[in-house]
C-alpha cells in the first residue's frame, strides 16, 4: 500500500440507506442521534482510505458477492458497511450500509445486480 489514501466510490443505494436511517433516528429520537449517526458513518467510511483491508471478508455462497467485506458502523455495532477494495484503481467501493438483523445476501444481491459502484466520493 502507498503513502496516499485510496479513493472512495460510495453508491447510491449506500447514501440512500444512510438517509433514511438518519431520518428514522430524527424522528424517533430527534436530530442529536441523527447527527451522531451521520458522523459515525462518515468517520467509518473515510477511515477505510487508509486500512481498507481491516473488515474480515463476507463469508456467503453467492459469487456476485466475493471479495465483499465489512465492517461495523463505529458506535452502531448493528449497522455495517459492506465494500469491495480495487487495488489496482486504489480504491474503496461503498456497496451499501445495512442493519445486520436485514436479510443482507438479498439486499446485497439487488444492490450489486442492479447497481455496481461506480459514484466517485462526493
Amino acid at each position: 500500500m502507498t503513502t496516499r489514501g485510496f479513493v472512495l466510490r460510495i453508491s447510491a443505494q449506500a447514501n440512500r440507506h444512510t438517509k433514511e436511517q438518519a431520518a428514522y433516528y430524527r424522528s424517533e429520537s430527534g436530530e442529536p442521534l441523527a447527527s451522531r449517526w451521520r458522523l459515525a458513518v462518515g468517520t467509518t467510511i473515510r477511515s477505510l482510505r487508509t486500512l481498507p483491508e481491516r473488515g474480515p471478508i463476507w463469508r456467503c455462497d453467492a459469487r456476485f458477492q466475493h471479495g465483499l467485506r465489512w465492517i461495523p458502523v463505529e458506535g452502531f455495532p448493528k449497522h455495517l458497511v459492506f465494500y469491495r477494495i480495487d487495488d489496482a484503481a486504489h480504491a474503496v467501493s461503498i456497496i451499501d450500509v445495512l442493519h445486520g438483523a436485514r436479510d443482507l445476501e438479498l439486499e446485497l444481491f439487488r444492490e450489486l445486480r442492479t447497481n455496481p459502484p461506480s459514484m466517485p466520493e462526493p
